[in-house]
């Protein structure tokens, strides 16, 4: 029996290694493309950042550039920082990567996501966080299994050549790779199939207990405080994904973004439901990347044209 739990503890030590090894040496080399990013030379021209989740990542920032500098008398630079899974406490981190970039306007996007808050560990969940595993039990900061599942994901992509682990520091996406997949139509009945199949539970805490609702008044104070112009806006959902969320979580990401709206005097453009019915998605809760997400596109073009 001895030998057979210690046989056990060996290979669950080894596959644990081997996973933050794994994880490490992935989230490094995104890291580095981070790194490589920012230290490129820009010129002066203006520049306008997108920032977000995936969701923002499908927006197509050079389609966006054109329409802006085909309806305005300056022309400006388009990059979209979108990454995957992306927070605003995460986000919050790299302030002043974004503040280096000097850039006149910042657009936003923002969906349920951005505020769910953290699933505890009970019977039902026994697994504990990776990254609250090692940070509590060896004192070790490892931020790189913040997003172990969009990692593995990658990699596994990359494997069977589905996409690159990672996108080029030198397009003015530089954080988001696209493939194939991204620009491919998902139906709606086949998306309401997979909600049916796949239970998603977005957990969204009040105002008054929301970290990500912190993080983000921070973040944006930072940005008033560097004289840098704010477009916030809700991203798109399709009506299959906004059926999973109970009425208590619609009613406390409302009641954030209205909090949002009365503290800093601005309004919140939404795009939550202007195409919940389209079949413009690419996955479960994505617009399609490319010429068949145009009106994404263009409905961010007309924020950024109406705000310069």
């Amino acid at each position: 029996m001895k030998k057979i739990l210690l046989s056990i503890s060996l290979a669950l030590l080894i596959s644990f290694s081997l996973f933050v090894s794994f994880q490490y040496i992935f989230q490094k080399e995104m890291t580095t493309n981070e790194t490589q990013f920012f230290s490129r030379t820009f010129d002066d021209s203006d520049k306008i950042l997108l920032i977000g989740s995936s969701h923002v990542g499908m927006l197509d920032s050079e389609e966006i550039e054109k329409i802006i500098n085909e309806n305005h008398s300056e022309e400006f630079e388009i990059y979209n920082l979108a990454k995957g899974s992306d927070t605003p406490t995460k986000r919050l981190k790299h302030f002043s990567q974004i503040h280096s970039l000097k850039p006149i306007l910042v657009v936003y996007g923002l969906g349920f996501r951005d505020f769910a808050g953290i699933t505890p560990i009970n019977n039902e969940y026994p697994l504990p966080n990776p990254e609250n595993f090692i940070k509590n039990s060896f004192y070790f900061e490892a931020d790189f299994l913040q997003n172990p599942k969009l990692t593995t994901l990658n990699v596994i992509r990359n494997i069977v050549g589905v996409t690159p682990s990672h996108a080029t520091s030198m397009t003015s996406t530089p954080f988001f790779p696209y493939s194939e997949r991204h620009s491919n139509i998902m139906y709606l009945e086949d998306i309401g199939i997979f909600y049916k199949n796949n239970a998603e539970v977005t957990k969204i805490p009040e105002p008054e207990n929301n970290l990500q609702l912190q993080s983000l008044i921070f973040l944006l104070n930072q940005f008033e405080n560097n004289n840098i112009d704010v477009i916030l806006f809700i991203t798109p959902h399709n009506s299959e994904y906004l059926e999973t969320l109970n009425d208590v979580d619609k009613k406390n990401f409302e009641n954030i973004i209205e909090f949002i709206e009365n503290k800093y005097d601005i309004h919140v453009n939404s795009l939550l439901t202007n195409y919940t019915k389209s079949e413009i998605w690419s996955s479960p809760n994505h617009i399609v990347h490319g010429p068949k997400g145009f009106i994404f596109n263009q409905d961010i073009a007309k924020m950024i044209i109406e705000e310069t």
